[in-house]
């Protein structure tokens, strides 16, 4: 579904509508800086814009959805 005017009360009104409340919201794209407080403001919990680390990006993630998604650190060194 694409829509760049949600509110962040229809973005939670559809996710208690399918029983979804866990789900986190993220945004990616060519997005200007001076939009990010408004993402923020409507629930977006992270913002990728153009040249995002990636590998940043991807630890951010993984600390978005929880410990339990992290390698573990004997893993992560190799």
């Amino acid at each position: 579904m694409t829509r760049t005017d949600w509110t962040r009360e229809e973005i939670a009104d559809l996710f208690d509508e399918a029983g979804r409340r866990d789900i986190k919201v993220i945004a990616g794209s060519v997005i200007p800086p001076k939009d990010y407080r408004y993402l923020r403001d409507a629930g977006v919990q992270a913002i990728f814009g153009l040249g995002t680390n990636l590998v940043a990006a991807a630890e951010q993630l993984l600390r978005l959805l929880g410990r339990h998604n992290m390698p573990p650190m004997d893993e992560a060194a190799e």
